[in-house]
């Protein structure tokens, strides 16, 4: 019984702390969802050569990448940016400049997800391999100071 109540003190705790990792945004001028995760969520792998540390992003931050992108992407025909829920990391590279991991997910892999893996794109950052997830998933780094979108 002890066992029981420490497991569920231990898991309500990560639950909370999974709560203030991440914040739901919803841009509706720029008719875009997404969640913005803070510089205190870990996520598994190297997403950036240089990585100097995390950063926790703001609402500005947010538009000023997501007008870079329209920019350089949607005139080029991508649509698929429109149709697409976000997740955002703020990470900063060797020379200190502040890079925004954007990850666009398709709004039917994000039903999918929660379906088949039990996460919440609201609250997990979404990993995956394989042709499902390689046409339903899109990574750009975009460099806020440079004003550019690095490869």
């Amino acid at each position: 019984m002890k066992t029981i109540i420490v497991f569920l003190l231990l898991f309500n705790s990560f639950l909370l702390n999974a709560q203030e990792q991440s914040r739901y945004i919803d841009l509706k001028k720029l008719h875009i969802k997404g969640v913005v995760f803070s510089e205190s969520y870990k996520i598994v792998g190297n997403y950036y050569p240089c990585d100097q540390g995390r950063v926790t992003i703001s609402d500005e931050d947010i538009i000023q990448a997501e007008l870079l992108l329209e920019r350089n992407l949607y005139k080029k025909g991508l649509t698929y940016i429109k149709r697409s829920v976000r997740q955002y990391v703020g990470l900063r590279n060797c020379k200190g400049e502040r890079i925004v991991l954007m990850q666009l997910i398709s709004k039917k892999c994000t039903r999918h997800i929660k379906r088949r893996f039990q996460l919440d794109w609201k609250r997990d950052y979404v990993i995956g391999h394989g042709d499902y997830f390689e046409k339903n998933r899109y990574h750009y780094l975009i460099n806020l100071d440079k004003q550019i979108i690095e490869e």
